[in-house]
């Protein structure tokens, strides 16, 4: 019989953006057979990642894109202590990180926020014009990195905010947004940004 005078539990995860993940352990970890991350609400909706480091009491990992507000469940098995001891199954939980606005002296996209489940609004680090309204500039992916919508095929309406001098309404010509999905929308020749649809 081997003794443990401390039982083996997370003490920490750690998200340090939308890809990277550290599981802290309240003691020396040897080894573990396995880990699975999936969203709370559905174990079938697994997330991919790629162990990044192992060291004594942690574990950092590399995730796929966490959905932003999204509560993942991390499930760990036989775990192994330092000093041979097993713990059968741990279970810790997260919530994906959220892109931070972005601030850029060029002209990038600084948030996007949806607004219903078939329009979100694009909002730019400086002023946009008429020019910002071709659809042909913008495309939609979904969480599996596949094509959307894209509004050189004419999926894709793009109008100016009036009230917002940094903003355009993107609304799908077809279709609809699924809440909790995420989403990334790309301006051909700037960059992408992500979020996750919330109705």
């Amino acid at each position: 019989m081997i003794e443990d005078a401390v039982e083996t539990d997370i003490e920490e995860i750690v998200v340090f953006d939308q890809q990277t993940v550290s599981i802290i352990f309240n003691e020396p970890i040897k080894d573990f057979d396995s880990i699975l991350i999936y969203k709370s609400t559905d174990e079938d909706q697994e997330l991919d990642y790629d162990i990044e480091d192992f060291e004594k009491n942690y574990i950092t990992l590399k995730t796929k894109k966490q959905g932003p507000g999204v509560e993942y469940t991390i499930e760990i098995r036989g775990v192994e202590d330092t000093d041979g001891n097993v713990k059968e199954v741990l279970y810790g939980a997260f919530i994906g990180a959220s892109p931070d606005e972005v601030e850029s002296n060029f002209f990038r996209i600084n948030k996007i926020e949806p607004v219903n489940e078939k329009s979100i609004k694009v909002y730019f680090t400086h002023p946009v014009n008429l020019n910002s309204e071709n659809s042909i500039y913008y495309t939609i992916y979904d969480d599996d990195d596949d094509k959307f919508a894209e509004g050189s095929k004419d999926q894709l309406l793009v109008r100016t905010v009036v009230s917002e001098n940094n903003c355009v309404l993107l609304t799908l010509k077809t279709g609809s947004f699924t809440a909790d999905n995420v989403y990334t929308c790309n301006k051909r020749g700037y960059d992408k940004r992500i979020w996750r649809e919330t109705e």
